[in-house]
């Protein structure tokens, strides 16, 4: 009976919880009055009293709540204005995101004491009937300097019960068998408002959105990545903004806000220091744009938009609608693997069957990045064409968080022979733990392809271009300090907010960690390198 008792609250609540967020929906669009804002959101020097006001009659009532919450007849009343010196009474940072085990997953209680930031949500009734949309808008004061960091903000405010409740609550481990955060799919996906300031504090996008836990095993850190959906269920299809300033797109579908996975505890820019080395490449890469995370006005800590890897993506570089990506467990990308092993790679006729499913040159620059920056979880891969029958396969980069001597390293990564690794016929390598992923399926397709005499000379010199011209030890070095200048500034308000990593001086020795590879690296694995294939000749 309690069971039945309990499930009945879930969905109640779901329903009740719903049907508040899409509220505006049941709005005529043509009594849709206008809520006006004393200031716009932004970042203040000074706090102020803000005052709303609107154009219908008396009888109206504005109701407001500043805890991310839909306003309703219970909420506030808005009266003569609002002193931005309130905050959130929400206290939503105290609530664990993780029970998971381990040192380096454990929550932490925030000893971040700053509270600069108020969300304002807002709303018109007449006689306890809304008849405007929710407007929202989020003050951040900042008395010390507004562009302190030169870091954009990303606030995200909704129901409290959407993120934190034990039933409902995508961010905690909840009641499920499986933690809520482990999550998948529509039904865990929430609407929250989003809005994204730049670095100087002018407001960017500013429109409902949907919200869902993205990444794999690293669910379990405190710290969430996060994925936005733009739907025109929520009101717009799209985020119309230059979210990277790298990208020439000024509209997404989609977006995510990633803490840097399994480097959450390190330097929480590896990822995207290493994918940065692709641009030169014929190679998919994510963007990345380091931001500061607020939740219902809360402090959230640092964390990087990125590009998400789906169809949207093939499409908006590509121009192929619905490409097929899949992962290296899909039968399609399997009957591809086991078609190429059965192939003798040293007569031209089987080797020109492996280009006809290959992109050569995107395999080879995509097994190159995997050796040279030392990223041991080979089975780790996101394989796509043009369809689900046609098109060769590309490779796309990605969770090169445990590159570089990162999660689950050896020590003195830099010293790593990954070539041999690669091209080991038995493995995989269960005797050294966290890289026995060089399996046979994992390493079949480059041991073919080198039987080839061509394509080892092709291999060799395109490895040697990439040590000598792209990942030299000044342009590693020269990378490194840029993405690490960026969130410097920030890093001691996120340790108080998170607890990871230990002390801004352990973070720095992290980064640290990074610079000593970029010294060593390049010189050893072109010693590995020629040792294995001995001088190539250049080609004529």
């Amino acid at each position: 009976m309690k069971k039945k008792k309990t499930y009945f609250l879930y969905y109640f609540k779901l329903i009740l919880i719903t049907s508040i967020a899409i509220s505006c929906k049941s709005i005529d669009r043509k009594d849709n009055v206008k809520l006006l804002f004393s200031h716009s959101a932004g970042y203040y020097k000074e706090n102020f009293d803000l005052i709303i006001s609107h154009q219908k009659n008396e009888e109206s009532d504005i109701y407001y709540t500043i805890d991310g919450s839909t306003p309703n007849i219970n909420s506030k009343r808005f009266e003569n204005s609002i002193s931005t010196k309130n905050k959130s009474t929400a206290n939503i940072s105290a609530i664990a995101t993780t029970l998971s085990p381990g040192k380096k997953r454990k929550w932490l209680k925030s000893k971040y004491k700053k509270n600069n930031s108020l969300v304002i949500k807002a709303q018109l009734f007449s006689d306890q009937t809304p008849i405007s949309e929710v407007f929202t808008s989020t003050y951040f004061i900042i008395p010390d300097s507004i562009t302190q960091h030169q870091l954009p903000r990303v606030s995200i405010s909704c129901n409290k019960d959407l993120l934190f409740d034990k039933n409902l609550g995508i961010l905690v481990p909840g009641n499920n068998k499986t933690a809520n955060y482990d999550q998948r799919g529509k039904d865990w996906e929430r609407p929250i408002h989003l809005e994204w300031f730049d670095k100087n504090g002018k407001v960017v996008l500013n429109q409902k959105a949907g919200i869902r836990i993205h990444g794999g095993t690293s669910r379990q850190f405190p710290l969430k990545g996060l994925r936005f959906y733009a739907r025109s269920e929520y009101g717009k299809p799209t985020f119309d903004h230059q979210l990277f300033k790298n990208r020439p797109f000024n509209s997404y579908q989609r977006f995510i806000l990633r803490p840097s996975g399994h480097d959450f505890y390190l330097t929480f820019f590896r990822d995207a220091l290493i994918q940065s080395f692709a641009k030169d490449l014929k190679l998919d890469y994510s963007e990345v744009q380091p931001v500061l995370l607020y939740i219902n006005g809360e402090y959230w800590g640092i964390t990087n938009a990125r590009e998400r890897f789906d169809k949207y993506y093939i499409e908006q570089h590509y121009g192929i609608e619905n490409a097929y990506i899949c992962d290296d467990s899909d039968l399609n990308f399997k009957k591809t693997v086991q078609f190429i092993s059965e192939l003798n790679p040293k007569e031209d006729i089987d080797y020109n069957k492996i280009k006809e499913q290959i992109d050569i040159q995107n395999f080879t620059d995509f097994k190159i990045f995997e050796s040279f920056f030392y990223r041991w979880d080979l089975g780790n891969i996101k394989p796509w064409r043009n369809s689900e029958t046609k098109g060769r396969w590309k490779f796309i980069l990605s969770d090169f968080d445990v590159g570089m001597g990162g999660f689950w390293s050896i020590d003195d990564p830099h010293k790593f022979d990954f070539i041999d690794y690669l091209l080991d016929p038995n493995g995989p390598w269960e005797h050294l733990q966290g890289h026995n992923h060089n399996n046979y399926n994992n390493t079949i397709i480059l041991r073919k392809l080198l039987e080839n005499d061509e394509y080892k000379q092709y291999f060799v010199l395109r490895y040697l271009h990439f040590i000598d011209k792209i990942v030299t030890t000044e342009n590693i070095l020269t990378s490194i300090d840029k993405f690490a200048s960026k969130i410097e500034g920030e890093i001691p308000n996120h340790i108080l907010r998170w607890g990871y990593p230990n002390s801004t001086k352990e973070w720095k020795m992290n980064v640290d960690h990074l610079k000593s590879f970029a010294k060593k690296r390049p010189s050893i694995v072109r010693k590995q390198l020629l040792e294995r294939f001995g001088k190539i000749s250049l080609p004529e």
